[in-house]
């Protein structure tokens, strides 16, 4: 009885943390080359968004917009002459006020700008991918052996406008688990048709796991197909 009661206990906690609410993304800005990338972000309200210095400039400040509904600034006080931060140095903060709010680098106000968007009505709803169909084909300059690079025929339908990741394994080969090929893209919502340039693919039998993933950060479960390379295709 002991066991049987400490398996419903953890099976009820478990459906608890199922049914609970979704944990708020956290959003990321790499700071660098007198820029902000990326320079719009989209969240729900609650969600944080980091600010990383990844250099080699590093005389930045990430400081909102005296407007702004919201205030902060990674380096309240200090002269705009006086600004500068080590290589990975972070700032983070939490969103509750929906609007755009933009900031700005105070030693480089005219040009280096970003907005932070905050949804007035929160998002917990991930992209789902149907109906994912790949195929690819050779491009071959001087015949079958000298192929160097494979396009890859994508069609599948999305519910909304979402960045795609693509992940391509070998099948039957030992270490086929790990992806050989990343492939990032953006999807628009409905039924999408698109080549991509795989890079240099060998003839066989290849997986791809196909993952989108909206503007505030919901992430679609995993679509998955198949299909071979064949180096006799004529290009």
């Amino acid at each position: 009885m002991p066991e049987v009661g400490r398996l419903a206990a953890l099976t009820a906690l478990w459906l608890g943390l199922l049914a609970g609410p979704a944990l708020p993304a956290d959003h990321r800005v790499t700071v660098s080359v007198f820029d902000y990338t990326p320079d719009t972000v989209t969240i729900n309200p609650g969600d944080p968004v980091t600010w990383r210095w990844v250099g080699p400039d590093t005389n930045h400040s990430v400081s909102a917009a005296r407007a702004a509904a919201e205030q902060f600034d990674s380096d309240p006080g200090r002269a705009p002459d006086a600004i500068n931060h080590e290589v990975g140095a972070t700032l983070r903060h939490t969103f509750t006020k929906p609007g755009a709010l933009e900031y700005v680098c105070r030693v480089h106000p005219p040009f280096m700008r970003g907005a932070v968007v905050v949804r007035a009505v929160p998002d917990h709803v991930a992209p789902s991918i149907r109906s994912l169909r790949a195929g690819a084909r050779r491009l071959c300059a001087r015949g079958p052996r000298n192929c160097r690079n494979a396009r890859l025929h994508l069609r599948f339908r999305l519910s909304e406008r979402a960045r795609l990741r693509a992940q391509i394994r070998r099948v039957g080969v030992p270490g086929s688990a790990r992806p050989i090929r990343t492939l990032r893209f953006i999807g628009r919502r409905g039924r999408n048709d698109r080549f991509l340039a795989a890079g240099a693919l060998r003839p066989a039998r290849y997986g791809l796991t196909l993952t989108a993933t909206d503007a505030v950060g919901n992430v679609s479960q995993p679509a998955r197909a198949h299909f071979a390379v064949r180096g006799t295709t004529r290009g």
